[in-house]
């Protein structure tokens, strides 16, 4: 599977940003960590039963064989000064020991590596634990995969920089296989401690200090928990039950209702030490038993080569922004969170429409206890039970996309609560099912959930203090929930059209299309971005009688004037998990989380200046616009004008701020400055157009703000009054779009310019 390359943002431990130190990256991740760091005794109890026999086989603390390797880490004070590597070699035989002693048929082998591992996950592409814990049968590997590193070890004497590093590798290993736990171990040589490390997609729990040398109980326990997680590694106790990997590393899933499907391809994905990770997959039907477990030396087929060929070109990566550089408080977070939680809480099941609850599939394929999409389950049961709905699909599908998702649990029902409502529309993705993904032991995490439990400021961590937001904030557990979403749409990167200038105004039209049909069905999306949306394989064509008919369309007299347009489709707006209900009295935070580059400038203003706002369609219709426009200059970077070069910086800056004030003034750039550009000019009639558009909507935005101020709940006639300003801010853009397609086809034809419809058409 070939790796995409990343977003414009470098701010983010997700994406590989060229001249990147890992110092860098360490500090990353304390930020990404910030407040969901716990600690506690009892560690390795959490996440698997303990085993008496296991715990009996240890090999005692005053044994000589024991004694002697302990000894052997005490270093003397030249070695200490030295490095750690020093501590390699005699931390590597006391691991092996424990593991092996009286074990025989322990699969568990620790190594020393002296190489990168492979596959970049890291985001600077250059991480290299110290000691690794792989099966046996890899030993003798010149490179380890993450996927086969099951346990990483980092020797540093720094505590709050070993447990960093130690995450990135957490991190990693987390990703390769979308386990729901991982493990590190940080050794600090000076001090002769060990400390263990689970990360999560709740927070990451760690141990207490070991101090395995001169205390014998510490020893012990080390030994004991050492000698489990080996135990529940080689058992797959983390793992997706819904994946199989081959010797690749390469894998496909393995779903109730839909069957076997090979990932061709990953789409996009962001990813993080915790929280929130999303994978988006192009997977084919149609592997066999034998196909999933084809050697290194296998030739792909026809079929397989004609597709990967369509799919060569680089994807941009869609990551998440974590939190600015000034952190906000875990009192600050909270409320804001909620209230967006809230506002966004989908229909109940019995509000439901009938169609959409008979489409559900009962076939004795799908896993036990499938329910609608809207029902409530407690966070508990989601972790233990997979459930598996697959809605009734028209033809058998030979492709799909899959999204491969953790997400927090008060929003879990939220993206397909949208999908049920809006699916296969214009502009709209088409939903083919979805599943809940349980993983065994996840469930015990809930005692975190239970504040009376035990005060959550026991848990804080005591020698990593820069990871809480203030000196008296405390751990915040963050319950989460794995989810596949299943798409019967294919989509692929914008810049596949991005040199078709009629292509590009098309696809902003559609994403006007389809911001309106998310209005209607009551919601704002909230997190346009590249990775949202997308290109069709090839354009679609909709019958103008099937348009005519559509609710969107009969809703406003003024799609007569544009009906034309919406014969071609070629993009769509997906991933709605950020959705939120566009009525409702909701206060947003101003630190949201969200792809920096693509914001509006309003929404980059209140971000910068941390002042409390909400989103509107206003804000998603420029995201729109910023998405298309880095999108072209992204594909012509070889051939921009140093104007355009500018503006192509300008979507790399890290900071809020300094980005606001670039996309400020490209909104007020009057249409004489065409001359500046090369890679902008056939597609400039939009861009003027639509800059004008924005800056209208946003004054109109602002005057509506002044004669309803935020602070009370707006009154049916003010909703009424915002409503009818999304819908005129609407047909605004499509007057753009319109107007920039007549110009264009009136514009001296440039063939340098202007590529085929059909960007997979070889003869083009």
């Amino acid at each position: 599977m070939a790796f995409v390359h990343p977003t414009p943002m470098r701010n983010q431990s997700a994406g590989v940003a060229e001249g990147r130190h890992q110092h860098d990256l360490k500090a990353l991740m304390q930020a990404e960590l910030c407040d969901l760091v716990f600690e506690t005794p009892d560690v390795c109890s959490i996440f698997f039963p303990q085993n008496p026999q296991l715990h009996a086989r240890v090999p005692r603390y005053s044994s000589k064989d024991t004694k002697k390797l302990l000894d052997s880490l005490v270093l003397d004070r030249s070695e200490r000064a030295s490095s750690e590597r020093a501590s390699y070699e005699p931390l590597l035989a006391l691991l092996n020991y424990i593991v092996g002693h009286q074990q025989p048929d322990a699969r568990v082998r620790f190594r020393l590596y002296d190489k990168v591992v492979a596959g970049k996950y890291d985001g600077a592409g250059a991480l290299k634990p110290d000691l690794l814990g792989t099966e046996e049968a890899e030993e003798t590997s010149d490179m380890v995969p993450w996927h086969d590193v099951w346990i990483a070890v980092e020797v540093k004497k720094n505590v709050p920089d070993g447990l960093a590093q130690a995450m990135t590798y957490a991190r990693s290993m987390l990703e390769v296989g979308n386990k729901w736990f991982s493990v590190v171990v940080y050794y600090n040589h000076i001090e002769r401690h060990v400390r263990l490390g689970f990360a999560t997609r709740h927070g990451v729990f760690l141990s207490p200090v070991w101090r395995i040398v001169t205390q014998s109980r510490d020893y012990a326990v080390f030994a004991s928990s050492l000698a489990h997680i080996c135990h529940a590694t080689e058992q797959s106790w983390s793992l997706d039950p819904f994946r199989i990997f081959d010797q690749n590393g390469g894998f496909q899933f393995n779903v109730p209702g839909l069957g076997s499907y090979r990932v061709e391809r990953e789409l996009s994905h962001r990813i993080h030490v915790v929280g929130r990770a999303t994978h988006v997959y192009l997977a084919s039907r149609g592997i066999t038993a034998s196909d999933s477990s084809r050697g290194r030396d296998s030739s792909p087929s026809d079929a397989e080569t004609a597709l990967n060929e369509k799919l060569a070109t680089p994807i941009p990566r869609r990551v998440l922004t974590q939190r600015p550089t000034t952190r906000a408080t875990a009192a600050a977070r909270g409320p804001h969170a909620a209230r967006d939680s809230a506002a966004a809480l989908p229909l109940p099941a019995s509000q439901v429409s009938p169609t959409v609850r008979s489409s559900m599939s009962t076939s004795p394929q799908t896993l036990a206890n499938p329910s609608p999409a809207n029902s409530t389950a407690d966070w508990s049961s989601l972790c233990s039970e997979s459930k598996v709905i697959i809605l009734k699909p028209n033809a058998p599908l030979p492709a799909l996309v899959i999204k491969d998702a953790w997400v927090i649990y008060e929003r879990l029902q939220i993206e397909v609560a949208v999908l049920e409502q809006i699916s296969g529309q214009f502009g709209c993705p088409e939903l083919a099912g979805y599943a809940t993904v349980a993983h065994p032991g996840m469930e015990r995490l809930d005692r975190f959930l239970d504040s009376g439990a035990q005060s959550s400021a026991e848990w804080r961590c005591r020698f990593w203090d820069e990871v809480y937001s203030s000196v008296t904030s405390v751990p915040i557990f963050s319950p989460r929930v794995h989810r596949l979403i299943f798409y019967k749409t294919i989509g692929v990167s914008l810049e596949l059209i991005a040199k078709n200038p009629a292509a590009v105004i098309h696809a902003m039209k559609d994403c006007v299309i389809a911001l309106y049909i998310l209005l209607l069905a009551g919601y704002l999306h909230r997190d346009v971005a590249v990775g949202n949306i997308l290109a069709l394989l090839k354009p679609k064509t909709w019958d103008l009688k099937d348009i005519v008919e559509s609710a969107w369309y009969r809703s406003d007299k003024r799609f007569e004037n544009y009906k034309e347009l919406f014969v071609s489709q070629y993009a769509f707006v997906c991933d709605f998990d950020q959705a939120v209900k566009w009525d409702a009295d909701r206060e947003q935070a101003s630190m949201r989380s969200g792809t920096l580059a693509f914001m509006s400038t309003d929404r980059l203003s209140a971000w910068s200046f941390e002042i409390p706002g909400q989103d509107t369609l206003i804000d998603d219709l420029e995201g729109c616009i910023w998405v298309l426009f880095f999108v072209v200059l992204k594909a012509h970077e070889g051939s921009l004008s140093a104007m355009e070069k500018k503006h192509l910086k300008s979507f790399e800056i890290d900071d809020p701020y300094d980005m606001l004030g670039p996309k400020l003034v490209m909104l007020i750039t009057p249409p004489k400055s065409a001359h500046l550009h090369n890679a902008l000019r056939p597609t400039w009639p939009l861009w003027h157009r639509l800059f004008a558009v924005a800056s209208t909507a946003r004054r109109k935005l602002t005057t509506f703000r002044e004669e309803f101020p935020s602070g009370q709940p707006l009154s049916p006639a003010a909703l009424q009054h915002l409503k009818v300003l999304y819908t005129d801010t609407v047909f605004a853009y499509l007057d753009a779009v319109k107007e920039a397609l007549e110009e264009i086809a009136t514009a001296p034809a440039n063939t340098a310019d202007v590529e085929a419809a059909d960007p997979f058409n070889a003869d083009s």
